[in-house]
């Protein structure tokens, strides 16, 4: 597995799937995330920047779960969606932000809200690209 975004819901993916068994790559950015990453044992890409070489730097293939972690900020993930398209499977930890004034009470017939905000936005692109890869969206 692959963990791209080590912030609360990526380091809580990891450490499941470590407990489960699996052998855990995580991405984080800041040297003091680094070294906490590292002090819990973790394998730690540090890369203050994701682009197209992830896949190959993050040994991405057919048996490699990549959970996508971190927030949209608008160009990363529009650079590394189509080159993770080998992973099996892709899952992107998205946000309720897409619902605007609805977030908090919502259900399967709640409507985005694409036009709230320019974050809800930044999601929204965000997903509709890992979900051409074949990603599963969670929010």
């Amino acid at each position: 597995m692959v963990v791209l975004g080590c912030g609360y819901a990526g380091v809580a993916v990891a450490r499941l799937a470590r407990e489960r068994g699996l052998e855990v790559l995580v991405h984080a950015r800041s040297d003091a995330h680094v070294a906490a990453l590292r002090s819990e044992g973790f394998d730690v890409l540090q890369a203050a920047v994701l682009d197209e070489t992830i896949a190959e730097a993050a040994h991405v293939d057919g048996r490699t779960h990549v959970v996508i972690a971190f927030p949209p900020d608008g160009s990363t993930d529009s650079r590394i969606a189509a080159c993770l398209a080998s992973a099996a499977p892709i899952t992107y930890v998205s946000s309720t932000g897409v619902y605007g004034e609805h977030r908090g009470v919502v259900d399967d017939g709640t409507p985005v809200a694409s036009a709230s905000s320019e974050r809800a936005g930044r999601i929204l692109a965000a997903e509709a690209g890992y979900r051409r890869q074949g990603a599963t969206v969670l929010r």
